[in-house]
């Protein structure tokens, strides 16, 4: 056997050995790799600045953040700046770090928005916070952190003006429906509402450099211009409305041509659409006063004359002062002729009839522009309406106006909207108006037809039975006589004068439209005490509210006497009873039972201030009797009664025509209806049966001009 070699052995430990010392060799380098590159507390210092981060090397190494340098990196990112880039300078281990919550801190702006100072809205502003939009209405009207209305005015205008830091790089964002600039959708737009809920001078101020396009701010001129608008629209105060007709008249003074995006003829069609639905008759009479001052151009004006002429009722008081001035196209006159005389047929019915109720209603003062949830200005007119109207239409200006157009000519029988508005209004300068230019035609049998209308159409005025009755006149193939036995006419010869047949017609025409007008006037009379006895029993019935049969039989007990109660010019009263305050200067014939007794006398009897401005004299007595009696036996008492009088036959009875010169200027009109209360063929002569009596007086200026010292009595049967 051999023996072992003892070499391979220690061969073996060598190996070994050399392992090892391999192994502690890469152990070594190691850790000098891993010291030298993990913590770079054997590198060198690399400089970053803060100021230019984007110059910073990505692979060099750096060094931890100061909180300068980190304050300066979250006010990159405020800015818009990119992130990524502002990154670049700081990419190391303490990536980590930069990411977590304390590397972004946020701004502490309250929940609550009412809680939030000035500071806060800078700050929400800077950074574009979108919470703004609603924080900023808080300054409207104010809160226990912003009570002061011009500071909050102030500070509305700083968050809308252009050049803050957060606007500064604000241009190289998106553009949204606010502007080029804005980030903030609705900001300029709610801060625009907000001053005008504010309120304050300053507020109003920065209101009107929007519209004159002359506002600082990031937000689109277009888009502040339509916010202004509706902003001063939705509160109608005093110094709004003034505003507001500018913006309507002179559009291209606040805005001429070239300044902003939003153009004079933009301004003033987009203002008309928002006003007209809600201006009220104020609004637009103050606006016509406006327009009459010539300072608007001819497209501008057009506008608004289109506005201001439709037909609304609450256009009525601005058409007046456009006709007052004069200035309307010839092509625009008639329309408003007819919408105004409508008006003041409703005015004039009204009035006339009435009551004190009516009068006792408290006229509301109302702003020029109407709010959201009131009534539409077409809706229908009430009593205290039609009084302001009349202030309006009753102006002597307005009645001057009118007596002009109808001197100059601007009155033919073609014209009879003209005719008729001024054949509403209860006004001494119209009536003599009137008065010249009828008898300049009257005897042209086919003029004197196409008149007739013009009497018979509505509600007139009263005082124009003295304009008829003053025209010649002439019943078919009968002779009148006066009390006085002497035959009528206007020159007081006895003979009647020879007149052509065209003219006897003419004659013939008129006296049946006095004699309709007369019958108009009484039933209208007669219809407004129907409407007072119900009116009055309404009242009565809503006063006793029975609640039991003995109050019902109460109620039934106290119906007769509504007849004694009522608060109204119109007297209904018992049997042979005059008011004190209605005096007709005669006696009632034998066996009368009086029914009614109306007495009216303008201006006194006027109220609300329209006494001061409706000054023509108007006054009106009307009695209507009940009586068996013979009616010719009546009718000649009373021709007898009125001295001057004319005894006509009409339809189912007579009719006892007068009119007497009175001593003061005035003239009086007196008409007695004698008609048989049922139908049918009359009694034997002398035989008494039901028979109804009106009697209507009515006294006014005289309308004729006797500048030629015609002083005797008037005949209501001239030729």
């Amino acid at each position: 056997m051999k023996p072992r070699r003892p070499i391979k052995k220690a061969d073996n430990r060598i190996k070994y050995a050399a392992a090892a010392v391999s192994l502690l060799i890469l152990f070594v380098i190691a850790a000098v790799y891993y010291f030298s590159h993990g913590t770079g507390a054997s590198e060198p210092e690399t400089s970053t600045s803060a100021s230019a981060p984007t110059t910073a090397k990505p692979a060099a190494p750096v060094k931890e953040m100061t909180d300068a340098e980190r304050e300066e990196l979250i006010q990159a990112q405020i800015r818009g700046a990119s992130a990524k880039t502002a990154a670049k300078s700081t990419r190391s281990t303490e990536g980590e770090e930069s990411a977590s919550p304390s590397a972004h801190p946020k701004p502490d702006f309250p929940a609550d928005l009412a809680k939030w100072t000035p500071d806060h809205f800078r700050l929400a502003r800077e950074k574009r916070n979108p919470k703004i939009v609603q924080a900023v209405r808080q300054l409207g009207r104010g809160n226990d952190a912003n009570p002061d209305a011009n500071e909050n005015a102030h500070l509305l205008a700083e968050l809308l003006a252009a050049g803050s830091q957060s606007t500064a790089l604000a241009a190289d964002a998106s553009a949204d429906s606010e502007g080029a600039s804005t980030t903030i959708p609705g900001l300029g737009p709610s801060i625009v509402e907000t001053l005008g809920v504010n309120g304050s001078d300053d507020a109003r101020a920065v209101l009107k450099r929007i519209l004159l396009g002359k506002q600082p701010s990031d937000s689109s001129d277009h888009v502040l211009t339509m916010a202004a608008l509706r902003a001063i629209i939705n509160h109608p105060d005093e110094e709004n409305q003034h505003i507001l007709e500018v913006l309507l008249v002179v559009p291209d003074t606040v805005r001429p041509a070239g300044r902003g995006e939003v153009t004079a003829d933009q301004l003033q069609e987009e203002c008309l659409r928002l006003v007209k639905p809600i201006a009220n008759s104020d609004f637009r009479l103050q606006l016509a006063k406006r327009i009459n001052q010539g300072s608007s151009s001819p497209n501008n004006r057009r506008r608004v004359i289109a506005m201001l002429t439709s037909a609304e009722p609450a256009n009525l008081s601005a058409q007046v002062e456009l006709l007052v001035d004069g200035q309307l196209d010839p092509t625009i006159l008639g329309r408003i002729d007819v919408q105004l005389g409508q008006s003041a047929e409703q005015i004039l019915d009204a009035l006339l009839h009435a009551s004190l109720a009516d009068w006792a209603t408290k006229t509301t003062e109302t702003s020029y522009l109407r709010t959201a949830g009131e009534d539409n200005p077409g809706h229908d007119l009430t009593f205290n309406d039609l009084v302001q109207l009349a202030h309006q239409v009753w102006r002597p200006e307005f009645g001057q106006a009118l007596a002009v157009r109808i001197d100059g000519g601007d009155s033919s029988e073609n014209n009879l909207p003209l005719l008729t508005l001024a054949s509403t209004l209860p006004d001494d300068t119209i009536r003599k108006s009137l008065q010249r230019h009828l008898e300049a035609v009257a005897l042209d049998d086919n003029t004197a037809g196409q008149y007739s209308e013009l009497f018979s159409g509505g509600v007139r005025d009263p005082g124009l039975i003295l304009v008829l009755k003053e025209l010649p006149r002439e019943a078919p193939n009968e002779k009148h006589q006066t009390s006085s036995g002497k035959t009528n006419s206007k020159s007081g010869n006895p003979a009647k004068e020879t007149v052509s047949s065209k003219e006897q017609l003419a004659r013939q025409t008129w006296l049946k439209i006095s004699e309709k007008f007369v019958h108009d006037l009484v039933d209208r009379f007669t219809k407004a005490e129907v409407a007072h006895q119900r009116a009055a029993n309404s009242v009565v019935a809503r006063r006793l509210s029975p609640d039991s049969s003995d109050e019902f039989d109460s109620l039934i007990d106290a119906q007769p006497q509504t007849k004694r109660s009522v608060a109204s010019p119109l007297k209904l009263i018992q049997r042979n009873e005059i008011p004190a305050d209605v005096d007709l200067g005669f006696k009632l014939h034998d066996g009368a039972s009086v029914k009614t007794a109306r007495n009216i006398n303008w201006p006194a009897d006027l109220h609300s201030g329209l006494e001061k401005v409706a000054t023509s004299r108007l006054a009106i007595q009307y009695v209507k009797l009940t009586s068996e009696s013979d009616i010719e036996s009546v009718a000649h008492f009373y021709q007898n009664e009125l001295k001057t009088a004319v005894l006509r036959t009409v339809s189912k009875g007579r009719w006892v025509d007068s009119v007497t010169k009175l001593d003061d200027g005035q003239v009086r009109s007196v008409d007695v209806l004698i008609t048989r209360a049922v139908p049918g063929s009359p009694p034997p002569r002398g035989t008494p049966e039901k028979i109804n009596v009106d009697i209507l007086s009515v006294q006014i200026l005289d309308p004729q001009d006797r500048s030629k010292g015609d002083d005797t009595a008037v005949s209501s049967d001239s030729p």
